[in-house]
């Protein structure tokens, strides 16, 4: 420490006092020399217009600046020099004693504001090398933030040539500073997607604040990469756009990382829709050798217990023989009734539309239960897939609503609506909690969904306590082609 200046180093510190009063400027130069620091050197001039010109030439290292100059008067005097030279640390010292003034100088970018009246030389002087270190260890701070930033920091001008470039950008892109310095940011573009970059710069020159998107990008070798970008305004103190500033994050492993999770998200799903066709398939074999083989070796058997009756003459045989006949009619009852829970026949033989008014008769079955059906078949009949997929999620929520909703009536509707086919069961029973919508333990109802997303349809279950559930499938008719992984 010197006569109470702080100097971290011993570099020559050029200071331009911008001061046409010379009384004033007399006061400042004493300081200096009274100071005996060899290390400030105070030169001046007594214009804004002469300021410019000097920081033009470059270094300065800290501006000392008076508000009222010939040429230019108040808060302007000031922007118009930190907007022209952001770097270059300015510090206001002036004979206006506004409270407001000195705040907005200080918001708008000023190190300090002082009072030429109230102007203490020991402290003028700190101010001075607090406000020339502070600045260099904010550069050096920011600067070190970008320069070894992982992603590519990359500034450019209005006319998208390319100023500024950090190690990153050299990591990502392979690029040189030197190398890309001066050149058109489009040559980090594949043919063909420029525009689109250009559309995103134009959003920010209209005022937006930053804009993100993804798109390629081509690295020095023509190697073509996924990247993330944000773009944000690069503004001077007058708040004008000058440029702008792009971070680009490289993805590509993370997209690669996630077409191979969609791919076997995927794969899983068309699995477990091959297994959902095997399995009915197997119960249609199934119920078809019941009904085949044991259906007719029961009536085969009732046709002979029949055709014994008349010749058995006592009675205990005969009364033996009537509880064998009951309990092959109900095996009989029962095989017919496992091969429809199997596999419908009604499916097969007459569609989507008559299997489930079957099965809501079936259901209405149960004591206590009305349903009420509005069945209208859709013009475009679906596959034989799709209707057994819906069919499955109709009897899904028939048996969900007897197992835990202690309704009294539910509602069905089936219409086309939209190029879908819409599926709407309501209850009014106890309604269905949030938690167990989305609850992955819920297999019933995670089951209907993925029934419903190999149909590209979609499966939304709500309810409210008390209220009743809804659930609701829209299926479409015409399914979109598949597109084909991204290899």
């Amino acid at each position: 420490m010197r006569n109470g200046i702080m100097t971290t180093d011993k570099r020559l510190l050029t200071v331009l006092l911008v001061e046409d009063n010379a009384g004033d400027a007399r006061l400042m130069r004493e300081a200096f020399k009274d100071s005996g620091d060899p290390a400030v050197l105070l030169k001046r001039v007594e214009t804004l217009s002469g300021a410019l010109e000097c920081l033009d030439q470059a270094g300065t290292d800290i501006v000392l600046l008076d508000l009222s100059l010939p040429d230019s008067q108040g808060l302007e005097t000031f922007t118009r020099i930190h907007g022209r030279f952001p770097d270059i640390p300015v510090v206001v010292v002036s004979g206006l004693d506004d409270e407001s003034v000195a705040v907005k100088a200080v918001q708008g970018g000023a190190q300090d504001y002082i009072v030429k009246g109230r102007l203490d030389r020991p402290g003028l002087l700190r101010v001075i090398r607090y406000s020339a270190e502070r600045k260099r260890a904010q550069q050096a701070f920011l600067a070190s933030i970008v320069e070894f930033s992982d992603d590519a920091i990359i500034g450019q001008d209005l006319e998208g040539l390319i100023n500024s470039w950090n190690r990153g950008g050299e990591k990502v892109y392979g690029y040189k500073i030197a190398e890309v310095k001066g050149k058109p940011i489009s040559i980090l573009f594949t043919s063909g997607n420029y525009d689109g970059a250009l559309a995103q710069i134009d959003r920010i020159k209209k005022g937006e604040p930053s804009v993100s998107f993804e798109t390629f990008h081509l690295t020095r070798d023509g190697q073509r990469i996924n990247v993330a970008l944000t773009i944000s305004p690069i503004k001077d103190a007058l708040d004008q756009l000058i440029g702008v500033s792009t971070i680009s994050r490289n993805i590509t492993d993370h997209k690669r990382a996630e077409e191979e999770l969609l791919r076997s998200h995927a794969q899983l799903r068309d699995l477990a829709a091959h297994l959902q066709t095997i399995r009915e398939e197997e119960r249609t074999e199934i119920a078809r050798e019941i009904h085949d083989d044991l259906g007719q070796m029961l009536a085969g058997l009732k046709m002979e217990l029949y055709c014994l009756k008349p010749k058995v003459g006592k009675k205990t045989v005969e009364n033996k023989i009537n509880s064998l006949l009951k309990l092959i009619s109900k095996g009989i009852d029962a095989s017919r009734r496992i091969c429809a829970r199997l596999r419908p026949v009604v499916l097969d033989d007459l569609g989507l539309t008559a299997a489930m008014a079957w099965e809501a008769k079936e259901f209405e079955g149960r004591p206590g239960i009305e349903c009420q059906m509005r069945l209208r078949p859709p013009d475009t009949p679906t596959s034989r897939d799709c209707s057994t997929a819906i069919y499955r999620i109709f009897q899904e929520a028939l048996s969900n609503i007897a197992r835990h909703a202690q309704a009294k009536n539910v509602k069905v509707l089936l219409k086309e609506e939209g190029g879908c086919l819409i599926l709407e069961i309501q209850d009014d029973g106890m309604g269905i909690e949030e938690a167990r919508v989305s609850s992955s333990q819920s297999l019933g109802l995670v089951g209907m969904r993925e029934r419903a997303l190999a149909h590209q349809g979609t499966v939304v279950v709500s309810g409210k306590p008390r209220q009743g559930t809804t659930v609701r499938l829209a299926v479409p008719l015409v399914p979109k082609e598949k597109e084909a992984p991204v290899s």
